[in-house]
């Protein structure tokens, strides 16, 4: 059983499963149209965490991504 599966609680839908991984590769995806300043934001916090990329949840460095975009696109909009 995974760590996020806790007892008890009910397994996730297909449809469910589905639409993370489309989130997630969306997230994951949208670094790369990023402006370089913010690829480089994310790159100095996911630094501060101390931890290789690699051993970073799939979902924490989605998030990671959505914020900065968001806040990117809002920045965009503001000007």
């Amino acid at each position: 059983m995974s760590k996020n599966h806790t007892q008890g609680a009910p397994a996730p839908t297909i449809n469910q499963i589905h639409n993370d991984l489309l989130r997630l590769s969306l997230a994951i995806g949208a670094f790369a149209d990023m402006p370089e300043d913010i690829r480089r934001e994310i790159a100095e916090t996911v630094a501060m965490l101390r931890e290789p990329v690699g051993t970073l949840r799939a979902a924490e460095l989605a998030d990671l991504i959505a914020i900065n975009w968001d806040a990117a696109a809002s920045e965009e909009v503001d000007q």
